[in-house]
């Protein structure tokens, strides 16, 4: 039996769910799941099915990563992942049409303030970008120094290189 409702929330009437209801499967039309302060570890498969979502909050959860049926949600404007243990991103969070994406207190990432302060669409490209090579972060750095000359400006440069005196 198919039931109707636009908000679903778990968490101030069931805190400590460990997955997401099945029951939930039912509802076609929920706009918002809430299910934030609990201690769910995965998402299913199923979660892609629930195409009228516009918001997902799951802050402070347990989960460790995201099935790749998310990216199936065409409506989802909001995802709300805060304080979670989330390792990997799926690429098809690059065809949400997202306003919001919360990545905040996820380690693992690894990814900067600076980067998570932005729109999701630089949030993501960012994240996919910087892990084509091998799956390891991108590790850049720029450097410019102003200085006297003969004050010991490429001296310096080399030794941060690892070539000049006293280098190994």
């Amino acid at each position: 039996m198919e039931t109707s409702r636009r908000d679903w929330s778990g968490s101030t009437g069931d805190p400590g769910l460990k997955k997401v209801p099945e029951t939930l499967r039912e509802v076609r039309d929920i706009h918002t799941l809430s299910l934030n302060d609990n201690e769910i570890q995965e998402l299913p498969q199923w979660i892609g099915e629930l195409s009228d979502l516009l918001i997902i909050d799951l802050d402070r959860n347990h989960l460790r990563t995201l099935p790749p049926e998310i990216g199936s949600l065409p409506r989802l404007g909001s995802l709300y992942l805060t304080r979670n243990r989330i390792e990997t991103l799926p690429e098809t969070l690059r065809q949400l049409p997202l306003r919001y994406l919360k990545l905040h207190s996820n380690p693992a990432l690894d990814l900067p303030d600076s980067i998570l302060n932005r729109s999701p669409k630089e949030i993501l490209r960012y994240y996919f970008e910087s892990r084509k090579e091998k799956g390891r972060p991108l590790l850049e750095l720029k450097l410019l120094l102003v200085g006297r000359g003969g004050a010991g400006k490429t001296t310096l440069v080399k030794r941060l290189a690892g070539r000049g005196a006293g280098c190994a």
